[in-house]
């Protein structure tokens, strides 16, 4: 399903193909994780990458060649995409590292190797290679922090299985023995019924 911020993916019905709607279980979690956790970890290095393109890009552009120009060094705009423009890996001699063709000038390959230590444009004043491993450092601790909720939600219901467990057993004892009071019961009621109708018969021939 095709969505304002991209694909969708949404459950339905085999014969009307209605949207189902998922309560909480692993199919509602791989699909949140899938459209929700991915997506922003996704957006976040898009983001990333579409600023070292356009960063490179600019620097690389200013620099010179003996063929002239430099051209774009990267295609594309985000993580997915980017790659280094074919005409540089045919031939590298395209590839511009300074401003002028003077030699020993590298001051344009000094700049864009120190884009990583300058404001990414993305999360304030961070660098790239501060959005990098905070994002990282992220998703280890999400990954840690679900871990933990698994195994504690498993012990949960390894627990409330076995006072299940439990209160099942104790319940058929006690339905067992409720059943024996009910018997005796019934057998004394049987008995008060009879002793009634037998004093009756016996007012009755009395008359």
């Amino acid at each position: 399903e095709k969505s304002a911020d991209g694909y969708r993916m949404t459950i339905v019905t085999n014969g009307t193909k209605q949207a189902v709607r998922l309560s909480l279980g692993k199919l509602e979690g791989l699909m949140t994780s899938r459209d929700v956790h991915i997506t922003n970890v996704r957006a976040q290095l898009d983001g990333v990458a579409r600023k070292l393109i356009e960063d490179v890009n600019a620097l690389h552009t200013q620099g010179r060649t003996l063929s002239g120009s430099g051209l774009q060094f990267f295609t594309g705009d985000n993580m997915h995409t980017i790659g280094v423009n074919q005409e540089l890996i045919d031939n590298s001699g395209l590839v511009a590292i300074g401003r002028t063709t003077a030699p020993g000038d590298n001051e344009l390959a000094l700049a864009i190797a120190n884009l990583g230590n300058v404001s990414s444009g993305v999360g304030g004043n961070h660098t790239v290679n501060d959005v990098y491993r905070s994002l990282l450092t992220e998703l280890a601790s999400n990954r840690s922090t679900y871990e933990f909720m698994v195994v504690n939600q498993q012990d949960v219901v390894v627990a409330l299985e076995s006072k299940l467990a439990s209160i099942a057993g104790v319940s058929l004892d006690e339905e067992g023995a409720a059943m024996v009071r009910y018997q005796n019961s019934y057998n004394a009621a049987a008995k008060i019924v009879a002793t009634v109708q037998e004093m009756y018969d016996t007012l009755m021939n009395m008359v």
